[in-house]
């Protein structure tokens, strides 16, 4: 009986599983079946591979299914021939390290990782594309780099590993049944969800593993597309279904399945926060900044309207017609700009910072094409990305006096 059973699933893509086979026969580590499950494929293409690699012979089992029975069905078919202490699912479009398993494996048998029932590692999201029947490789990245623990809760928001990094105990498998076979897309993660509920997953943070992308002009319909790309919209549709048939069908069993609503909302929320508070915080800043800008400008305009009849008279503006400060940010700058009005900067407006950053504007203002660099802000440095500079507030020894 071998330590490892490597279950491959494939389907007439053969030139991603002859690098499968490399990437099985570069392992240092040598315990293993390498099961490979031909699933509805073209038979003799995919055999030729296998008896044709240089993996040991009499480590290979190959198994043909007439018809596509799926992911999941490949998945438990491929374990069920052979007796191993642990499984791991290694697909034909990705690969390993040569250490992988050796690492994964001395990890599990040791003192520490003996309370574990999986390990995975971190991995490289590698991007790539198929041409001319060659593999081009485009980028690399790491893809789970962040990932310290395993925790169900953060599981729930998503699958948060590929099946490439993720090494567990065959006991595991048994006590959960094998994988979901009903499930048309993410069953992986499914079954990450239900392996939680039994063991915890250790972390090894090298990146052992290596998660392949055809992402460069891909549409779905070529063979050697990923699921996640070829069935995108069933993946979105699906998202929701794992959950929801992960509380149902263990609820009885394990109460603490409802708090995966809590944990999940709780984690995009962690997931995203970082994303969401930089959004938010720009918007109420230039929300904020605008209102300013607005009510500043309103009110100089309404200042000299009602303190200059003569001067409105000659711009032939309705005396009396004060402007409204509700205006929106662009309307009073086309009011300004067309009664040519100077508008001196806000007191929190540090225009001599502006000028040291943007020197094309202190030239700009020499050259009398715009009269400061507040106004140069307004109408071109907001929509040119440009900073808007605070200018700090200095305590007067007043100030200082009063808060002693």
């Amino acid at each position: 009986m071998p330590r490892v059973a490597i279950i491959t699933r494939t389907k007439d893509r053969p030139l991603l599983l002859e690098r499968a086979s490399n990437s099985v026969l570069s392992q240092s580590y040598k315990d293993y079946y390498w099961v490979v499950i031909n699933d509805g494929g073209e038979q003799i293409k995919a055999r030729n591979i296998v008896d044709q690699c240089s993996v040991d012979k009499e480590r290979i089992i190959f198994i043909n299914n007439e018809n596509t029975r799926g992911m999941e069905a490949a998945s438990n078919t491929g374990i069920r021939s052979i007796k191993s202490d642990y499984v791991v699912i290694h697909d034909d479009d990705d690969t390993w390290s040569p250490e992988f398993l050796q690492k994964t494996i001395e990890f599990l048998e040791s003192s520490k990782g003996k309370r574990y029932g999986g390990v995975i590692t971190h991995s490289y999201y590698i991007s790539e594309e198929i041409l001319d029947n060659g593999i081009i490789e485009h980028d690399r990245i790491p893809y789970n780099d962040w990932i310290k623990n395993v925790q169900l809760c953060e599981m729930a928001a998503g699958n948060i590993y590929p099946p490439i990094s993720f090494v567990y105990r065959r006991k595991i498998w048994e006590k959960i049944g094998g994988y979901n076979e009903d499930l048309p897309v993410l069953g992986d993660w499914y079954f990450n969800l239900e392996f939680l509920l039994h063991s915890d997953i250790g972390v090894i943070p090298e990146p052992l593993s290596y998660y392949h992308h055809r992402d460069l002009n891909a549409d779905g319909t070529d063979i050697y597309s990923n699921s996640v790309i070829a069935s995108v919209d069933v993946h979105d549709e699906y998202n929701a279904i794992i959950r929801n048939e992960f509380i149902r069908d263990n609820i009885e069993r394990y109460p603490i399945a409802l708090a995966l609503i809590q944990g999940y909302a709780i984690n995009d929320f962690r997931v995203n926060r970082g994303k969401v508070n930089t959004n938010l915080k720009n918007k109420f800043d230039n929300d904020l900044l605008n209102d300013a800008d607005r009510y500043w400008l309103a009110a100089q305009v309404n200042y000299l309207i009602a303190s200059s009849k003569t001067w409105l008279g000659t711009r032939k503006w309705k005396v009396g017609s004060l402007v409204k400060p509700d205006f929106d940010l662009d309307t009073m700058l086309d009011i300004v700009q067309g009664m040519h009005i100077h508008i001196n900067p806000p007191p929190g407006f540090d225009e001599d910072l502006y000028l040291k950053d943007n020197p094309d504007v202190a030239v700009a203002i020499d050259n009398g094409t715009i009269n400061n660099g507040y106004m140069h802000y307004l109408i071109y440095g907001r929509s040119e990305g440009r900073e808007r500079p605070y200018k700090k507030q200095q305590n007067t020894p007043k100030q200082i006096r009063n808060k002693e």
